[in-house]
C-alpha cells in the first residue's frame, strides 16, 4: 500500500555491493545497512569461487575486501569462509558536496577474530536470495572484464536464481555481448547494458534497444556537460532515449559514493527517462535525494529538563545511580561495594511517526566491563518523570528507562570498553514481578551485535546515531579515530511500531559478581531529522 505522506524520489536508489560509504561492502551488514539508510534495492556483484559456489563480491581478488591477494576463482567456499571481510574497512570523510576529501580514519573499526568482534564474511548468493529476494530490488553485476568463465559464472548464477524463483525478478547488469548471452539463454531476462565507454553515447543507445535491453547503465558525466555554468544533459540522449523503450540507470565513476547536489538536481528535471541512480553510499545519498527536516533539537544546555521533550528517571529501587541536567544530561553511577543493578535515563515525550535520524554527543568517564550507555528507539511512553533518587519505591522506577528495558527496542550503544553495537530486542514488552512489586524486563529475547572499533578509555568521547528505514534499523557512531560515520550494525526490527520514543540511558551491574568501579555518562547535543 502507498503510503499517503510518503515522500517522493525521482527514482530509485540502488546501492552497489551495499552502503560502501559506512560499512565493509560485499557483505550482509552492508546489504541491510543500504535499506535501513533508504536504498530501494541492492546490486550484486557475482563471482564463481574454485569449487563453483556462486558468491557475492564485486571485485576479481580478496585484495581490497579480505586483504587476501588471491583471485576469487582460485579459492574454494570453505576456504573463503575463514576470511574476514571487514579487515580492510575505513571509514570516508565526505566534504560539503559529499565527495571524499582524501581523510581516512585512524584505525579499521570492522577488524574481526578478536574477542567479542567475530569476523564477518562474503555471501553466497543463495544466503542473499534467502534474506533479500523478496524485499528489495536485486541488479546482478557481472564482471566488466573479460573473463573466461563469464558463461559459466552466468549459467550458475541462473540456476541459483531459478531455484528460488527470481529468474525473472531481477535485473542483469552487464556488457553488450553478457547481455546477448543472457538474452539467448533466457529471452525473459531483464537487463541494463553496461555503456562500453569506448563508444559514443548513441552507440550504447542503439545497442542496448537493438537487444531489447530494459536500460542502459552509463556514467552520467558522460551524458552531461557544461554550457557557461550551467550543467546540462545531452539533449541528443534524451532524444534518442525517447525512440526507445530504454531507461538509464546512472552510474558514477568520479562521484563514487553519493552525487553532488548539483549533478543529483540535474538527474531528478530528467526522472521521466532514468529509472535509478546505482550510488556506493546510500546514506549520502539520500540526504541529498531528501533533504532532512531537523524535527527536534537540545543541547541540554543548563540544568533544567526540557519537559516538552524529556521525561527522566531511574530503572530500578536503589540510590547507585542519580541524573540530572547540567550542561548535559548526566547520569552519575556510584562504584561502592555490593552495588546493585542501576541505571536511568530520558526518553521523549513526543512519538516519533515513520523514519527518523536521530544522532547525540556522549562523554563517558570511565568505561569497563558492567557498564553500558545507548540510544535506543521503544515502542512504550515513560509516561512520568522523576529525578529524586532519594525516595524510590515501585510506583516512581520505570523499565522504560532501563537499558535494553522495555523492549522491543533498536539500540545504538558503547557497549562496556569493547566498542560500539548494535542491540535489539523482537519480543514484546514482558516483565516480571519482584518482591514487593519490583518490575524487571523480560530480556530473553535481547540480542546483541559484534563489537566495532575503540571502546577503550582513551577514547572517552563522541556521537551515536540511530536511523530508522521502515523496519530496518542502522546504528552508527564516530569518535576521536573516525569524524565520518561508521555503522556499527543494521537490524530487522519489525515488532517495533510505527510511532517510537527515543531512549537515552545508562547503567551498570555487578558482572561476573564483581561490583564495577564508578561511571559518569553524559549526552549532549540531541538532533532528530526526518525526511
Amino acid at each position: 500500500m502507498t503510503q499517503l505522506f510518503a515522500p517522493p524520489k525521482p527514482f530509485k536508489l540502488i546501492a552497489p555491493y551495499g552502503d560502501n560509504l559506512m560499512t565493509p561492502k560485499d557483505t550482509e551488514v552492508a546489504y541491510w545497512s543500504a535499506l535501513g539508510a533508504g536504498a530501494d534495492g541492492i546490486a550484486l556483484g557475482v563471482r564463481l569461487t574454485k569449487d563453483n559456489v556462486v558468491v557475492c563480491t564485486g571485485e576479481d581478488t580478496l585484495k581490497t575486501t579480505c586483504d587476501d591477494p588471491r583471485a576469487v576463482s582460485d579459492v574454494t567456499w570453505d576456504e573463503l569462509q575463514t576470511l574476514d571481510a571487514g579487515v580492510t574497512f575505513q571509514s570516508t570523510l565526505l566534504d560539503a558536496n559529499y565527495q571524499p576529501t582524501g581523510e581516512k580514519g585512524a584505525d579499521k573499526p570492522w577488524t574481526g577474530n578478536l574477542a567479542k568482534k567475530a569476523a564477518i564474511r562474503i555471501l553466497r548468493l543463495e544466503d542473499v536470495m534467502r534474506l533479500f529476494s523478496r524485499r528489495t530490488n536485486l541488479f546482478m553485476v557481472l564482471p566488466q572484464s573479460p573473463h573466461e568463465n563469464m558463461q559459466k559464472l552466468i549459467d550458475e548464477t541462473m540456476k541459483v536464481l531459478s531455484q528460488y524463483g527470481m529468474q525473472h525478478r531481477v535485473l542483469w547488469l552487464g556488457m553488450k555481448d553478457e547481455c546477448a548471452y543472457l538474452r539467448k539463454q533466457d529471452p525473459r531476462s531483464l537487463l541494463s547494458m553496461v555503456a562500453d565507454n569506448k563508444q559514443q553515447a548513441l552507440v550504447n543507445i542503439d545497442n542496448a534497444a537493438s537487444m531489447s535491453a530494459q536500460a542502459l547503465c552509463i556514467n552520467i558525466e558522460d551524458i552531461s556537460y557544461r554550457s557557461g555554468n550551467t550543467l546540462v544533459f545531452d539533449q541528443a540522449v534524451i532524444e534518442a532515449l525517447g525512440d526507445t523503450d530504454l531507461s538509464l540507470h546512472l552510474s558514477s565513476a568520479a562521484m563514487p559514493f553519493c552525487l553532488t547536489p548539483e549533478y543529483y538536481q540535474l538527474a531528478a528535471e530528467h526522472s521521466a527517462c532514468i529509472d535509478a541512480l546505482l550510488i556506493k553510499g546510500a546514506l549520502a545519498a539520500m540526504e541529498v535525494a531528501l533533504t532532512p527536516a531537523l524535527i527536534a533539537c537540545d543541547t541540554f544546555s543548563g540544568k533544567t529538563i526540557n519537559r516538552d521533550l524529556w521525561s527522566a528517571g531511574y530503572s530500578h529501587i536503589n540510590q547507585d545511580t542519580l541524573i540530572e541536567q547540567n550542561d548535559g544530561i548526566r547520569i552519575h553511577i556510584k562504584g561502592e561495594e555490593g552495588g546493585q543493578y542501576s541505571g536511568a535515563g530520558v526518553v521523549s515525550v513526543f512519538p516519533i511517526h515513520g523514519d527518523f535520524d536521530a544522532r547525540v554527543c556522549f562523554h563517558v568517564a570511565n568505561p569497563h566491563q558492567g557498564t553500558t550507555f545507548e540510544m535506543a528507539a521503544i515502542s512504550v511512553d515513560a509516561g512520568y518523570h522523576h529525578i529524586d533518587n532519594t525516595d524510590l519505591n515501585t510506583r516512581n522506577v520505570n523499565l522504560c528507562f532501563d537499558v535494553h528495558g522495555a523492549p522491543p527496542y533498536a539500540s545504538s550503544e558503547r557497549d562496556e570498553d569493547d566498542g560500539f553495537r548494535c542491540g535489539w530486542n523482537n519480543g514484546f514488552t514482558l516483565t516480571r514481578i519482584l518482591e514487593d512489586w519490583q518490575a524487571a524486563s523480560v530480556n530473553m529475547y535481547n540480542k546483541y551485535g559484534r563489537d566495532v572499533g575503540n571502546g577503550a578509555k582513551d577514547n572517552p568521547s563522541g556521537e551515536l546515531r540511530l536511523v530508522r528505514h521502515g523496519p530496518v534499523f542502522n546504528m552508527y557512531y564516530r569518535d576521536k579515530y573516525n569524524p565520518a560515520w561508521v555503522c556499527s550494525g543494521s537490524v530487522l526490527v519489525p515488532n517495533l511500531s510505527e510511532d517510537v520514543h527515543i531512549r537515552l540511558a545508562a547503567k551498570h551491574w555487578a558482572k561476573g559478581g564483581i561490583t564495577p568501579p564508578a561511571n559518569d555518562v553524559t549526552f549532549t547535543n540531541f538532533e532528530l531529522y526526518q525526511y
